[in-house]
């Protein structure tokens, strides 16, 4: 599944917060709570460590409010970009399939798609809010994007064609050696279907248990 290198850093960055503030006891019993299962140990998912762990442990800091401020700043650009990226995918995909009927009307469509999301995401500040965005965040986040990414590198891979796929990309860079393609043909030839398909198996065991 692919993830932007800035993601990526973020939860390295968050993983080690989070050991710091579980192991060295600056976290309220509330906090730790919130994100760590007594039984097993590990980090529980849900949005208590966003909400509650973090600022309990950003509180103990020098010059707090800045800490705060900036914390949730980022979280602000990380939603921006998540849905930059979501609004995009939906915007080229139509603009790709009917370009004359769609082309001039790019401010109409994308005005049109912000406020439909508006609308369906009002439900989520109703008081049963908190149970739609689990049930989201659960359901249709995790299973679903494991299955698009696993079906977009197979069809990538063995539909398209890695062969085809290197000749688009060559045709935009320009021409490179066989062996600056190797991890890559590997990459998408095998590593990535394999792994994903390990993680959609685990998913679906734990699930069952």
């Amino acid at each position: 599944m692919e993830q932007e290198p800035e993601n990526v850093q973020t939860i390295v960055y968050a993983a080690c917060v989070l050991h710091n503030l579980i192991h060295t006891g600056s976290a309220t019993t509330a906090a730790a709570a919130a994100t760590v299962n007594k039984q097993t140990g590990n980090v529980t998912p849900g949005f208590g460590l966003a909400f509650i762990a973090y600022p309990e442990a950003l509180t103990h800091l020098p010059w707090a409010p800045l800490w705060s401020v900036l914390f949730f700043f980022m979280l602000l650009t990380l939603g921006l970009d998540s849905q930059f990226a979501g609004l995009e995918t939906i915007l080229t995909s139509l603009l790709d399939q009917f370009p004359k009927m769609l082309k001039l009307k790019r401010i109409y469509m994308t005005s049109g798609i912000c406020l439909l999301f508006y609308f369906l995401g009002l439900v989520i500040v109703t008081e049963a809010g908190i149970y739609w965005l689990n049930l989201i965040d659960y359901f249709c986040t995790g299973w679903i994007l494991l299955i698009v990414a696993l079906l977009e590198v197979t069809g990538l891979s063995w539909i398209y064609g890695i062969n085809r796929f290197i000749k688009d990309i060559e045709m935009m860079i320009g021409s490179k050696i066989w062996f600056f393609w190797l991890w890559w043909r590997v990459c998408w030839f095998f590593i990535s279907p394999s792994l994903l398909a390990v993680r959609k198996l685990c998913n679906i065991y734990w699930f069952r248990t």
